[in-house]
């Protein structure tokens, strides 16, 4: 996660960094597709944390620059398969589901404060 960012990230990075034999490395990755697709998969975890923690003014560029993925188009394809939609669509929705969640979050207190004034007003009636 720390070298995420480098576009060179690859098994053999990894090898330098951690004391294993190419053989139990790719053995340990085999369940996941493979080096390339575990560094490919934590990128695009890491572009979908980036793209939904922060507001619009990080753009799909950058975000995949920040993950080590040079070509935006590349990032984007990759995104689509990983999540079903495109990188826009994706924080597009999520903020969208975020209006929805603040406003639904409103009512309630609206819906109590209106419950809490006609209580005051049944019991100063019944006084």
């Amino acid at each position: 996660d720390e070298n995420i960012s480098d576009p060179n990230l690859t098994a053999e990075t990894l090898l330098d960094q951690f004391p294993i034999s190419r053989s139990v490395m790719y053995r340990e990755f085999n369940a996941d597709g493979g080096v390339s697709r575990y560094i490919l998969a934590r990128r695009m975890a890491h572009g979908l944390h980036m793209l939904l923690s922060f507001e619009e003014d990080l753009k799909i560029v950058d975000i995949s620059r920040a993950v080590g993925i040079r070509d935006q188009r590349y990032f984007a394809r990759q995104f689509r398969k990983r999540f079903g939609m495109s990188p826009t669509n994706a924080r597009r929705e999520f903020q969208r589901y975020r209006k929805l969640d603040q406003s639904a979050m409103a009512k309630p207190s609206e819906i109590g404060e209106y419950k809490r004034s006609l209580m005051r007003t049944s019991v100063s009636r019944t006084r």
